[in-house]
């Protein structure tokens, strides 16, 4: 009986929802840029990727990428130096750029066969380059002065930090029921070296991907507690917003399915607040809603399946049935916000990059922090919650004491 109250809850919090009046118009986009995604009983995709930020003649990663590799070509064998970095770059922008849209899909779960295998490749690809780095280096004499040898110990390390991050994409691209589970429970253990880099860009990156790992390893738990929680302002960063979304989805998998929901709708609803962009908050919102929808079918395909209560399977497949209108009420393209880079780019010779691309400076005064959020923002949000959160007998939505999963 709670159950079926809650439920119902539930249901009538997205039928408001999804009545809500105000939602702003769809986005001009390029509808060529990342159109894939599974079939659906719509036509065509129920959403798309966006367009990367900056502006849009910025350098084109695939053709700098193709510069690189002409570039080592033409290098004579005696030429090690000048390899080095040449393969640095070309496995940075490989594992940063190229793989983003098929990686994006991945954390959005709306990823095709075509997406994992290329993604696999790209990430194959770079740890060829990155082995060549370590053969090439292991072949280069003492060096000469301090500046060469500093140099090489940035080399080392710039490839130890690809390296990591180019094994979890192969992990993940290609974990399936077949696959060796060590394969990524080693490249999650490789990539936790990470989690505390001095760089705060490379830090949250691996902090991400670690998570999302683990989730897939069965272990929701381990990866919610790295997460940030759902409703804390993410700033201008994409990758915080998925860290986000990314520990919803932890929520779930530990059965708080109730509370998931309604932390989904609390993010769609903060994305006006978190975002002055209209295109940036209605893509985010979108971002939101789709998680929402996908919890939303995994709960009613789990209710068919356990229950013989043909009521309570109905409300389910009414409330998704909701959620999905608030996605199909508008014309496509139906752009969704997207990672921009997988990680950032931690090798800036011989790259022009993009406007919005950030080069960590290991010579740079430390990055300011960002600005905590206003007081009455924080009591706001606090309100919120506690207006929002699930009956007594379920934790509340996001509390530090009473979220965290046993």
């Amino acid at each position: 009986m709670v159950y079926q109250v809650l439920t119902a809850l539930f249901l009538s919090v997205s039928c408001l929802a999804a009545n809500a009046p105000g939602r702003p118009p769809d986005a001009l986009s390029d509808p060529q840029i990342d159109a894939a995604a599974p079939p659906s009983d719509h036509s065509g995709p129920l959403v798309v990727l966006g367009n990367l930020p900056g502006p849009e003649d910025a350098p084109d990663p695939e053709q700098k990428l193709a510069d690189l590799i002409r570039d080592r070509e033409a290098l004579a064998p005696e030429d090690s130096l000048e390899l080095v970095p040449l393969l640095l770059a070309s496995s940075s922008i490989r594992l940063a750029q190229t793989a983003e849209p098929a990686a994006t899909r991945y954390l959005l779960g709306i990823d095709t066969d075509q997406d994992r295998a290329a993604w696999l490749e790209i990430a194959t690809e770079a740890l060829a380059e990155l082995e060549l780095v370590g053969e090439t280096l292991d072949r280069l004499p003492d060096p000469v002065d301090e500046e060469e040898e500093a140099a090489i110990e940035r080399w080392i390390a710039e490839s130890e930090v690809l390296e990591s991050f180019a094994r979890i994409f192969a992990a993940l691209a290609s974990l399936s029921d077949e696959s060796d589970p060590s394969e990524i429970s080693s490249a999650a253990i490789e990539l936790s070296e990470f989690l505390e880099d001095e760089d705060r860009e490379i830090a949250r990156a691996a902090t991400l991907w670690q998570a999302v790992a683990l989730r897939k390893m069965n272990r929701p738990d381990r990866a919610f507690d790295l997460l940030d929680k759902p409703l804390s302002p993410p700033g201008n960063e994409p990758m915080a917003f998925f860290n986000r979304l990314e520990r919803i989805r932890c929520l779930a998998d530990l059965g708080d399915v109730q509370a998931a929901l309604v932390l989904a709708i609390r993010m769609e609803e903060a994305a006006n607040r978190w975002y002055r962009d209209e295109t940036r908050q209605l893509q985010a919102q979108r971002a939101a809603t789709l998680v929402r929808l996908q919890l939303c079918q995994k709960e009613n395909d789990s209710v068919g399946q356990l229950v013989q209560d043909a009521p309570a399977s109905d409300r389910w497949t009414k409330m998704c049935d909701r959620i999905r209108t608030l996605l199909t009420e508008d014309e496509p393209p139906r752009t969704v916000v997207r990672l921009g880079t997988t990680m950032p780019i931690v090798f800036a010779a011989q790259i022009d990059l993009p406007v919005g691309v950030k080069i960590p400076d290991p010579d740079a005064d430390p990055p300011e922090q960002d600005p905590p959020p206003a007081d009455d923002e924080l009591d706001q949000d606090t309100e919120d919650e506690d207006e929002d959160a699930p009956a007594p007998q379920d934790p509340a939505p996001d509390a530090p004491e009473e979220d965290q999963p046993d």
